[in-house]
């Protein structure tokens, strides 16, 4: 994209969080982890600031943070994304891509984010090696319908052998 572009990778833990952030600055760019900062307060300064990146015409770099599934959930973090989104696209003229990547999807199923998912992501990315949630088929209903179908699948049966020992 030639104008500002948001992603949002969602995880269920902390250890995750810093994975994540480890594997985005080898590529050079450096992710927000809010979730890492402490105080409510010093998040909402570091999402704040991020999500500043998107009001710029063509930044240097995309708006990347990398949340838990808590905050993503959470209806403040929603707000404030989903707003800025809004004023990137009314400053700029046109659609601000935002992709969200959910890292273990499965675990998204729950409640608090099936009852009111983030409907302001216009690229959605479920990764999972157990996307079907046990004894729960109405939240895996509910990931296939926010997320979409399964594209790729590589099973436990392909990887031994090739990359698992058997």
């Amino acid at each position: 994209a030639d104008g500002p572009v948001l992603i949002v990778v969602a995880v269920p833990t902390d250890p995750l969080v810093r994975q994540w952030v480890a594997q985005i600055e080898g590529f050079g760019v450096k992710p927000v982890a809010p979730t890492l900062l402490g105080s409510r307060q010093k998040k909402q300064q570091a999402i704040s600031s991020s999500l500043g990146l998107l009001h710029k015409a063509t930044p240097d770099e995309p708006c990347i943070m990398v949340v838990t599934n808590e905050l993503l959930c959470d209806e403040s973090f929603q707000t404030t994304v989903e707003r800025s989104i809004k004023r990137a696209e009314k400053r700029s003229g046109s659609s601000v891509p935002a992709l969200l990547i959910g890292d273990e999807c499965h675990r998204l199923g729950r409640e608090t984010f099936v009852s009111s998912p983030p409907e302001f992501f216009s690229h959605r990315l479920g990764l999972s090696a157990t996307p079907i949630r046990e004894h729960d088929p109405d939240g895996t209903e509910a990931l296939i319908d926010y997320f979409g179908e399964t594209v790729f699948e590589f099973s436990l049966k392909d990887a031994i052998g090739l990359c698992l020992v058997p």
